[in-house]
């Protein structure tokens, strides 16, 4: 059985093939690194936000809790899988939910003015804050949810009382 050598014109097909093999792997190579790149600076930012020191929370259009940092479960005294699925109005002290609504509705017309308010802790403690809320949108500006840094106040309000 004779093996035939392949022809000048068969090495050069076989030759672009594999260049365009290198290449594509190249371009794979490149988007492989970009992704680590962008998964490095997301790691990074996830470190910044479970070390902070305010509260983090972000809910769904739905009020529904989707996120919480750790300093926020720290604050009022849950864990994060007790705070998941949780509508928000549930942790808001009940003289502030009425305020708390308006908030919300001001809030889907881009309104992002931080305000006070107070929360209930796990163990029935009243934690006053300062909610500092953005908006969630989507691609097409739609209204998705909102995220809030809480800073726990309670000290200051303690302050103030004994000033004044």
């Amino acid at each position: 059985m004779s093996v035939q050598k392949p022809t000048y014109a068969q090495l050069q097909q076989r030759l672009a093939g594999a260049e365009a093999t290198i290449q594509s792997l190249n371009i794979r190579s490149t988007e492989v690194s970009r992704m680590q790149e962008k998964l490095r600076s997301c790691d990074e930012l996830c470190a910044v936000v479970e070390t902070m020191n305010e509260g983090l929370g972000i809910q769904d259009r739905n009020g529904i809790v989707t996120y919480v940092n750790q300093q926020l479960c720290e604050m009022l005294g849950y864990s994060r899988d007790e705070f998941l699925g949780r509508r928000v109005i549930e942790l808001i002290d009940e003289e502030y939910r009425d305020d708390f609504k308006e908030r919300i509705a001001a809030r889907r017309t881009g309104d992002a003015t931080p305000y006070e308010l107070v929360m209930t802790a796990k163990d029935g403690r009243k934690v006053a804050v300062l909610m500092a809320p953005r908006l969630l949108l989507d691609a097409e500006g739609r209204f998705q949810g909102s995220f809030a840094l809480v800073t726990d106040i309670a000290d200051r309000k303690r302050a103030e009382r004994l000033e004044g």
